[in-house]
């Protein structure tokens, strides 16, 4: 089953409100390597701390600025700086904002802005969740030696597939009771040894005659019950 990757960044929630009003001075400082030096001004955001970085990307703690006390948090992804000259980074990662942009689902973080800063190098800003990153629930998650279900596990996936607009195909299924539960859990196509074993393909080829040709006499069966159905009710009527 096909599983899209999408990055959402969290941590701890930032005091917005300094002593004296306004911003608070973070007095954070930027992790070992390329990346840009914080406290940073950028347009209307103000980077504070940088929370990670990926293969291609760096991803910042910011707040709007503006009215006082009117301040929000928010996520920033920026290009790696040993990497902004790169036409190939600087692609997938435009490509990665515009995948990430058509994500519409309550669970997943959404794109506030994708654009460029003052030196034309793009950065996206993203929702800012409040609470532990996912590496850090998976690490309690292993220490305590919890385990997610399947069940789970495909719901997760659906979900994040649907909110792509993808379609979702579940393999493997092999008894109807696997068949029922991935269509419960929003699955759309299935496949597995529940229909059929591999075979050769000449066989597969009368199988599939065979199993279009019951099909067909399914279908026949089932819209001429529906006619007399319908005929039944409009003699009601």
């Amino acid at each position: 089953m096909s599983e899209p990757s999408v990055t959402v960044a969290a941590g701890a929630a930032p005091s917005l409100r300094a002593s004296g009003g306004g911003l608070p001075t973070p007095g954070f400082s930027a992790a070992e390597g390329a990346a840009h030096p914080v406290p940073r001004v950028m347009g209307r955001l103000l980077l504070l701390k940088l929370l990670a970085r990926g293969g291609m990307g760096d991803v910042y703690l910011a707040a709007t600025t503006g009215l006082e006390g009117a301040e929000r948090a928010c996520v920033v992804k920026t290009v790696r700086r040993d990497h902004v000259h790169d036409g190939s980074f600087l692609a997938r990662f435009l490509d990665e904002a515009r995948v990430q942009a058509q994500l519409n689902h309550p669970g997943v973080a959404q794109v506030l802005e994708a654009a460029t800063d003052e030196n034309g190098e793009p950065f996206t800003v993203v929702e800012y969740v409040e609470g532990r990153s996912l590496a850090d629930v998976r690490q309690r998650a292993v220490q305590m030696g919890a385990r997610i279900g399947w069940p789970e596990a495909v719901a997760v996936a659906v979900e994040m597939s649907h909110a792509l607009g993808l379609r979702v195909v579940a393999e493997g299924v092999s008894s109807v009771e696997a068949g029922t539960a991935v269509v419960e859990l929003g699955c759309d196509v299935a496949q597995g040894f529940l229909w059929a074993r591999p075979m050769p393909v000449p066989q597969f080829d009368e199988w599939w005659i065979e199993a279009e040709t019951q099909t067909e006499l399914r279908m026949g069966r089932d819209a001429h019950e529906l006619s007399r159905s319908l005929t039944s009710s409009s003699r009601t009527s």
